[in-house]
């Protein structure tokens, strides 16, 4: 039996719109999966973190080799897991912005109730990653718009999209994974410079919880854009969203 089609899918361009939600699902799965690696090798250099301050003071020998070539494997695969991250999370937020703001309906023009659930373009998507002082709120907002839309899309896709400027329904997952970033970052480079052994363990341990809210944002947004059952659980798909469902529009 054929699925039903999606609810933004056009019959004038429905290759075009299948090909964005199946290139959005196969990013949206090479990113989570560069993030968990990324996420454990962080979790395993945070325990490794006290073995080499004990080392420093307990004779064990040969183990002390062992534990630094193991240290030394981890973090290059950790550098390597975190650069397929940044580059699967950019392509992933570059599909699913696309896919959003060029969304139409059966027979239609394109969807302006798509384009207004984003404020920006897919290039400033990107852009608001690198750009200083904007990078520390525009990429939060970038990634609010998609998550509200796909709330919209998979439990009411009548109803007109909320504007991108007022209101939200519930941000606990966005804001937490928001805080875990910028908090990692700032702890990371404080405890490097500082060559603190604490600052540098939670610094570790703020990269692992950053990770880890990442690959369930990524997964909630590509699972209610594309239309897809998420396997996530019902509290892990509705997190954050602290304000009553969308009432479906009278038919």
């Amino acid at each position: 039996m054929p699925s039903s089609p999606h609810p933004f899918a056009s019959p004038s361009h429905p290759v075009q719109h299948g090909q964005q939600a199946r290139s959005l699902h196969s990013w949206s799965l090479a990113t989570q999966a560069a993030l968990a690696l990324q996420g454990a090798c962080l979790l395993a250099t945070a325990l490794f973190t006290p073995l080499f301050a004990l080392g420093s003071v307990l004779p064990i020998g040969d183990l002390w080799s062992v534990i630094a070539a193991v240290s030394t494997l981890v973090t290059t695969v950790s550098v390597l897991a975190a650069l397929a991250a940044i580059i699967g999370w950019l392509r992933w937020q570059w599909l699913a912005s696309s896919l959003v703001a060029h969304s139409t309906e059966a027979g239609s023009a394109p969807d302006p109730r798509g384009a207004s659930a984003v404020r920006r373009s897919p290039t400033w998507h990107l852009l608001s990653w690198v750009i200083p002082v904007i990078a520390l709120w525009y990429p939060l907002q970038n990634v609010a718009d998609l998550d509200r839309e796909g709330w919209r899309r998979e439990h009411n896709p009548a109803a007109p999209a909320r504007p991108a400027r007022t209101g939200d329904p519930g941000s606990g997952l966005r804001r937490l994974w928001w805080s875990c970033w910028l908090a990692w970052s700032v702890v990371s480079t404080l405890g490097m410079n500082a060559g603190s052994m604490t600052l540098t363990l939670l610094g570790h341990l703020l990269g692992v919880a950053a990770a880890g809210t990442a690959v369930l944002l990524v997964r909630r947004i590509s699972d209610a854009l594309t239309g897809r059952t998420s396997p996530l659980p019902e509290i892990l798909r509705t997190w954050g969203w602290v304000g009553p469902a969308p009432t479906p529009a009278a038919s």
